[in-house]
């Protein structure tokens, strides 16, 4: 039997920046089950997503749940009032990563693709 047909291929990630620092989310099956609790479906998400269909409180919800992943606590509201002031396009463009790597059985209708796909490495 082939060993490497055994090997986990290691988590989806991806890098993203936020108030000038750099960080790095790792997709785990517990993050994504969290993010599912709070937010539905990822796949409605995605397909809402891809479509415009957002409110900015859910951007602000996946953005602190992104930082929280990566050890940062950041109020929710402060947050908020930081994304408001510096507008979305960053924080759309780190959601939609988000969504392009997980996998399509867990996000069946895709926003198109505006990034390089996530990998192992970035």
């Amino acid at each position: 039997m082939n060993e490497a047909a055994h090997t986990p291929a290691p988590p989806p990630a991806f890098n993203f920046r936020h108030a000038g620092k750099l960080y790095r989310l790792q997709l785990n099956a517990r993050f994504v089950c969290a993010v599912e609790d709070e937010m539905g479906a990822l796949g409605t998400l995605a397909r809402r997503f891809a479509k415009g269909d957002w409110r900015v409180s859910e951007v602000i919800t996946l953005m602190q749940m992104f930082l929280q992943q990566n050890g940062d606590c950041v109020d929710y509201y402060t947050l908020g009032d930081a994304l408001l002031a510096e507008g979305f396009s960053a924080p759309l463009s780190t959601v939609q990563r988000f969504f392009a790597c997980l996998p399509d059985s867990a996000c069946a209708a895709r926003p198109p693709q505006q990034h390089p796909p996530c990998t192992a490495k970035g």
